[in-house]
């Protein structure tokens, strides 16, 4: 039986302990600490939770930390959680905190912008259908697609192939489930794809 998952939420402790706001106000709030209160009080047990629990996956907050969204902060989810702690897991933003990004905390002017900033600061994953306008963009022009040229692609995730891994929690099923490598194949048809334990080539 594998380690249980680990949700851990570093800026949301900032935001509940500084100055205690009503629940609703998660939405709008901007948690505004020192770099020693941040690091010393706030983020100190979940660098533990990284560190010495080795925790798999780390959910981003509502609020934002000095004038930065949490689930588009760099300096939370890279620079800190990834790059200081070591982390190698994957961030999910809380629900609905990825549309917060846009519509409460004004960070970016369009929704789909919210998503690339989320996406770019390190959130993998969003409760909610956020990531479905970064096709608009892309279309518009605001971020590249992978170039059609590309003639390998490396899939690193083993589960990137399992239908089952695209299930998770309150799930219902899919007539049309897609895994990831399903999807690069059909994007990418012409590549070759490298996935662990097989390697196969999509096109003619």
């Amino acid at each position: 039986m594998g380690k249980p998952l680990i949700w851990a939420k570093p800026a949301e402790s900032a935001y509940r302990e500084h100055r205690r706001p009503r629940r609703p106000q998660r939405h709008v709030f901007d948690a505004n600490v020192s770099e020693y209160g941040l690091v010393n009080m706030y983020l100190s047990a979940f660098r533990a939770t990284v560190i010495e629990g080795k925790a798999d996956s780390i959910m981003c907050v509502y609020n934002s930390v000095a004038g930065v969204p949490g689930c588009a902060s760099t300096d939370l989810l890279q620079k800190r959680l990834r790059d200081q702690w070591g982390f190698q897991g994957y961030v999910v933003s809380d629900c609905g905190a990825v549309n917060d990004i846009y519509a409460n905390h004004k960070y970016t002017s369009t929704l789909g912008g919210a998503a690339v900033a989320a996406a770019k600061a390190g959130t993998d994953l969003t409760c909610g259908t956020e990531y479905r306008t970064v096709v608009n963009e892309v279309k518009a022009g605001r971020i590249l697609p992978l170039s059609r040229s590309i003639r390998k692609i490396e899939v690193i995730d083993p589960s990137a192939d399992d239908p089952v891994a695209l299930l998770g929690n309150y799930n219902g099923i899919s007539s049309k489930q897609v895994t990831p490598l399903e999807g690069i194949e059909r994007q990418f048809s012409l590549c070759r794809l490298g996935l662990p334990g097989r390697s196969q080539n999509t096109g003619p």
